[in-house]
């Protein structure tokens, strides 16, 4: 696989998405005040369900696989699999709730 995005553009990509997924991994930890929405009855209303975490990882998962270099190949694909089992977990999760 060609890579044509030098090392800053990857880089902000990683922190971009990378930063998201550490946010709501903050959400889900309770380190930031995530005020209560009256009448919501999504799943995501409340940063206290797993399918949150989930999700949070999955982003983190893929602002990671920007940085990782390709030589090392098993953690790529590691990274990968955990980014797949999470975003279809958190996804599902989601749907099975209502």
């Amino acid at each position: 696989m060609n890579n044509k995005l030098n090392w800053p553009a990857r880089a902000a990509l990683f922190l971009i998405v990378g930063g998201v997924g550490a946010f709501i991994i903050g959400a889900y930890a309770g380190l930031y005040y995530w005020p209560p929405i009256r009448r919501c009855r999504a799943v995501f209303c409340d940063p206290d369900h797993w399918q949150v975490l989930a999700l949070g990882v999955a982003f983190f998962c893929a602002g990671l696989a920007f940085v990782i270099p390709q030589r090392l190949r098993l953690i790529g694909r590691l990274n990968s699999a955990l980014l797949v089992a999470c975003l279809l977990g958190g996804v599902i999760g989601a749907f099975a709730a209502r």
